[in-house]
């Protein structure tokens, strides 16, 4: 099949939801491209309905609705861009900048859902349900697995690393949104895969990863194994990123700049003793200025590296015939149970360092 009912050229495909398959198609009348969803007999109706129901600017809107002999298809807005999944991948762990303005986006797309009259549960939350245009801005997609309702509302979806607890028990709530939106905001923070981290994780398994305290506590907060412990809702993590924002910007001065320009200041000024007014006492600035700069350098050295507390063992790295493989043997009997090994491989490169992280499974 190249076309859908004599109006849509099928391109190729981009992938696969919950129910369906996903394909690039070209309205041949309006001339546009639109993302047209095969959907079978199970979630049909089910997500043609949240999409005409729901209006936000971070979901696609619905365009069309075909029904054919043996199939049913979905028309709704292309968005073009990386998944949140492809963006780590391709680029690593986001700066937290970055980082701030898509949890947000997530938390208001969050807030709409789930201040509804009757509150919307995404239920399946993961980077790769949301897309980040060129624009900067994020798209929610695959509406497969949503479910509406109060309280605990039968559901028996998710993926690993994202699902929350109660999610294994057979139902969802709010808080599971929230819990799985804690998941991303680590998975993005830190460029670890949640499926490789705790169910519950603390503030201070972020923090090893250069994190600042207030992303940090969030997650923390959200990834919390009771639901009651969490945030409630995405218009509480909005107030509460708000918040870390506005604290963030209070403190967000470059400490590194300002030990810069300070040491700069006494250099200058030592110089201008020794030069034009022909003190003794020129050495103290010049001494100061240099070691203002030296922290400086320091403090810009430590940021850059953005290293994590590893428990530090003798190891032995073998590099398997496949560059994408490795082996690790440990050669010291007495150290504690690893779970999560993180190996970091810095291969010298002209100028440049190129860096390869593989994240496994250590025991």
């Amino acid at each position: 099949m190249n076309s859908i009912g004599n109006k849509y050229e099928i391109i190729r495909p981009i992938g696969a939801g919950g129910f369906g398959t996903v394909y690039l198609v070209w309205d041949k009348n309006i001339q546009k491209y639109f993302a047209c969803k095969y959907i079978n007999d199970s979630g049909a109706g089910k997500e043609l309905g949240w999409l005409r129901d729901l209006k936000h600017e971070a979901l696609p809107a619905l365009h069309d609705f075909i029904e054919e002999e043996e199939s049913r298809c979905i028309i709704m807005d292309y968005v073009e861009g990386l998944t949140l999944e492809e963006l780590i991948r391709q680029k690593g762990r986001c700066p937290e900048e970055e980082l701030a303005a898509i949890a947000m986006q997530i938390a208001d797309v969050l807030t709409y859902l789930h201040k509804r009259d009757m509150p919307v549960v995404f239920g399946d939350l993961k980077p790769e349900n949301i897309i980040l245009e060129d624009s900067c801005k994020i798209k929610l997609i695959d509406f497969g697995t949503t479910v509406r309702g109060w309280g605990r509302i039968p559901c028996f979806y998710g993926s690993q690393g994202y699902m929350a607890p109660e999610q294994k028990e057979g139902y969802v709530t709010t808080e599971s949104d929230v819990y799985a939106f804690g998941k991303i905001l680590f998975y993005l923070a830190t460029g670890c895969h949640p499926a490789y981290a705790a169910d519950e994780i603390t503030a201070d398994e972020v923090l090893r990863f250069g994190v600042g305290s207030g992303i940090a506590e969030i997650i923390e907060r959200c990834t919390k194994l009771q639901p009651e412990e969490r945030y409630q809702s995405g218009l509480q993590l909005k107030q509460v990123l708000g918040e870390s924002d506005n604290c963030n910007k209070k403190l967000s001065v470059n400490t590194g700049f300002v030990y810069g320009v300070a040491g700069i200041i006494f250099l200058i000024g030592g110089i201008a003793q020794k030069v034009i007014l022909h003190d003794n006492i020129w050495l103290l600035p010049i001494c100061t200025g240099g070691i203002l700069l030296w922290i400086s350098f320091m403090i810009k050295a430590l940021k850059r590296e953005e290293t994590m507390r590893i428990y530090e063992c003798e190891c032995s790295i073998f590099l398997s015939e496949a560059p994408d493989k490795i082996f690790v043997k440990n050669n010291e009997k007495n150290i504690p149970n690893i779970q999560n090994l993180l190996i970091i491989f810095r291969f010298p490169k002209k100028k440049n360092r190129i860096e390869k992280t593989c994240m496994g499974r250590y025991t």
